[in-house]
């Protein structure tokens, strides 16, 4: 794993940690009543997840451009 990988992979893990620090700290404060429609309160929140999610989907992107041509790289590449 190179060093940008590591960074991607933190910054993903990093967001949806945001996220749920976020919402418990948020529905502590707040009191928001249970029930389906409770993540309407939770706008931030629901940004800092997909950016973990978008965070992790790039650096798989990333990994999977860097390594395509490599020797070994996995089933369904070349057998030369």
């Amino acid at each position: 794993m190179d060093k940008g990988s590591i960074g991607g992979v933190f910054l993903a893990i990093a967001g949806i940690v945001a996220a749920g620090t976020y919402v418990a700290v948020h529905q502590h404060a707040a009191q928001v009543p249970p029930g389906g429609d409770w993540t309407l309160s939770f706008g931030t929140a629901s940004r800092l997840a997909w950016a973990g999610v978008v965070f992790l989907g790039a650096d798989a992107l990333v990994e999977i451009v860097l390594h395509q041509g490599s020797p070994g790289a996995g089933a369904g590449g070349p057998t030369d």
